[in-house]
């Protein structure tokens, strides 16, 4: 088990899998209705979603032209993350004085027009749940994100 770990945390295949895994699933139970498969793939699933998403943390990757700030995600400490440079454990960004949350697993890209993608559909499910753009700092941890101006 820990080599398959390792291998799902070090190349992030996991997001992948997770995704076929998901439609495998949604396809058994809607095309074959047969409940012992699609009970198997889920907990497939489970334990891949654990072990590749929740596990890793968030990350964002900054195709932009411009430097993006963004915030730990257990204290309100910001990081400058230049242009073609990534940064984990990422609880949200700031993007040309924007700021958005990234939920725990998501893998984000900024764009090189400054868009926030997830290229995951698990991780796009994720985003689309709990995270987007944010108009006022939920809490004080994120107040030191708001108030900072990029470079």
């Amino acid at each position: 088990m820990g080599k398959v770990k390792e291998s799902l945390k070090k190349y992030e295949n996991g997001y992948l899998f997770a995704d076929i895994t998901f439609l495998g699933a949604i396809g058994i139970l809607f095309w074959k209705k047969e409940p012992m498969y699609f009970v198997f793939l889920l907990i497939i699933y489970v334990i891949v979603i654990y072990m590749t998403i929740f596990n890793q943390g968030t990350k964002v990757i900054n195709n932009y032209d411009k430097d993006i700030l963004a915030k730990d995600e257990d204290s309100d400490v910001v990081h400058t993350v230049k242009s073609g440079e990534y940064k984990g454990h990422v609880d949200g960004i700031k993007v040309d004085g924007k700021v958005y949350k990234l939920p725990d697993g998501v893998r984000a890209t900024v764009t090189r027009t400054g868009k926030i993608r997830v290229y995951s559909a698990i991780g796009l499910l994720f985003y689309m749940a709990g995270g987007g753009e944010l108009t006022k700092a939920p809490n004080a941890c994120w107040d030191k994100l708001f108030s900072t101006q990029e470079a």
